[in-house]
């Protein structure tokens, strides 16, 4: 057997915000890879993060800038300048933009022994509904390699193959595994064992269960493990992201995490058995027929990276079908261990559960990168209003059972908070009352409601929004707004020449 140490990374990135971007992937690694004394956890092999999580996602037309490819690539150095102090063995991919005579491409670099040893362009670009990357990019359809021209070196770009520890890679970035003429389909006469796909896929009702279907399909048809990671929450704009991986080997899912985290980054870590894979190759006919005159063709013109690394993992035996899985969902402030979910429960949440969740975080996002000190809604007594003032209230309630109450009010930026409400040290997570209770004293604060009654208005819709308000403890007021009523409607007729 060959075992395979693969980590995946979602990360909650804000577009253009460089030093936090960087922190964040920086404090990820470290999360990953240090070791205290006594720790025999094997490093990685290695580690995946998201499309375009140096810059950010949302940069929009940003991206045509020539000083944002250029602080990306600072950020790169930088993060691989870190990477070195933790790891000389372990390869790891990162999404950024890079600039290559005026034409600009959605890239993942890989980083090795702290350099940047290869990057690999997105050769198809997601340009229908809520995506425009034809807009910032440019489409990488050669099969060659070009050269990226640093002070002291050149740095290969192109679709690249890397060998790392006798397992051979390729990366499909997000939308490359969408299509028929995929990336991948060039590198299987070659060998190629492990498809990353790194992806900032936004988050639509039932999208996960066809991303979920590419993974099982492409890793049944390729026979590789297929492997992908989404960016982390609402970093810029409309688009929400899931932070959900998945791994698939051979058309069974492995590992799945669904994401929907309130931390900085989510980090998984999976131990591949890469020999079944191998054996299956060896076995299925119809697999070793696939190398075709163009794909041999397109083997000789294309370079494989070799990455000098140790030789994977090996030990004689039977194969374990439960191979190690972990999750770790963590942010700087505080690094809790959660049991991750399992693959039954992320596979099947419900329409409504999956809408709950991936509002509530776009929420969390949106109040801490807008600096708002609440949400304020005019609460009618109707199913409308309450239905907003309870996404309010369970986004609360997700937040403080994962961050505890201290980091909650750090990260909407309301830390003054902990001392007015007399918080002690929360480092327990809240559960059962003790989360009702800190859900109740955080609405009062974050959530104010209004009820705007006017001589149409009843007590039953009075009495509903009073009632509701009080469910929820926000900060309730009613008002009479009659009097502006009158005035608007007295103001129009004015204008409109109307008694």
């Amino acid at each position: 057997m060959t075992y395979f140490q693969l980590a995946t990374v979602s990360v909650n990135q804000t577009a253009l915000d460089w030093n936090g971007n960087r922190d964040r992937i920086q404090n990820a690694l470290t999360d990953i890879l240090e070791r205290t004394p006594g720790d025999n956890r094997a490093l990685p092999d290695c580690i995946l993060f998201p499309e375009l999580c140096v810059s950010g996602y949302g940069c929009e037309d940003a991206f045509h800038s020539e000083d944002v490819a250029r602080r990306s690539w600072d950020a790169l150095e930088e993060i691989a300048d870190h990477s070195r102090a933790l790891t000389r063995t372990t390869l790891i991919f990162l999404g950024l933009p890079v600039r290559l005579a005026d034409r600009v491409y959605n890239c993942m670099a890989a980083v090795y022994d702290g350099r940047v040893i290869g990057i690999v362009p997105k050769a198809n670009l997601a340009g229908d509904g809520v995506h425009y990357e034809p807009r910032w990019f440019s489409d990488y359809r050669e099969s060659g390699q070009q050269q990226v021209r640093r002070t002291d070196r050149e740095i290969p770009l192109g679709p690249l193959l890397f060998d790392h520890n006798g397992v051979r890679i390729s990366l499909e970035i997000c939308e490359d595994a969408w299509v028929a003429a995929r990336p991948s389909l060039a590198h299987l006469a070659r060998g190629v064992e492990i498809v990353l796909n790194p992806g900032a896929s936004h988050f639509a009702l039932g999208k996960y269960n066809i991303r979920r279907h590419i993974a099982l399909e492409s890793s049944r048809a390729l026979l590789t493990v297929f492997a992908q990671v989404n960016l982390l929450g609402c970093e810029a704009g409309r688009m929400i992201y899931d932070g959900s991986s998945i791994v698939a080997s051979a058309g069974e899912i492995l590992y799945e995490n669904r994401g929907f985290s309130f931390a900085d980054f989510i980090t998984n870590e999976v131990t591949l058995d890469l020999g079944k894979n191998r054996a299956l190759r060896s076995r299925i006919y119809s697999h070793k027929k696939q190398e075709t005159p163009s794909a041999t063709e397109q083997d000789r013109s294309n370079p494989i990276l070799i990455v000098t690394g140790s030789a994977t993992r090996q030990s004689i035996g039977f194969s374990d079908d439960s191979m190690p899985v972990k999750s770790r969902t963590s942010h700087p402030a505080a690094m809790h261990t959660y049991a991750s979910r399992s693959v039954d429960d992320a596979a099947h949440l419900s329409r409504e559960m999956e809408f709950l969740h991936a509002v509530t975080l776009g929420l969390f996002d949106y109040l801490r990168r807008s600096r708002s000190r609440g949400f304020v809604i005019s609460l009618s007594g109707g199913a409308d209003s309450a239905s907003c003032a309870l996404l309010i209230q369970r986004m609360l309630a997700f937040a403080v059972h994962e961050l505890g109450i201290q980091e909650t009010l750090r990260r909407l930026g309301r830390p003054e908070l902990t001392q007015k409400l007399k918080i002690e040290d929360d480092s327990v997570l809240a559960v059962g009352q003790r989360l009702k209770l800190a859900t109740d004293a955080l609405t009062g604060e974050f959530l104010h409601t209004v009820y705007q009654a006017t001589d149409q208005s009843s007590e039953t819709t009075r009495s509903a929004a009073a009632t509701i308000a009080a469910e929820f403890n926000s900060h309730h007021n009613e008002v009479d707004v009659q009097e502006l009523v009158n005035a608007y409607n007295a103001r129009i007729e004015s204008i409109l020449k109307r008694n």
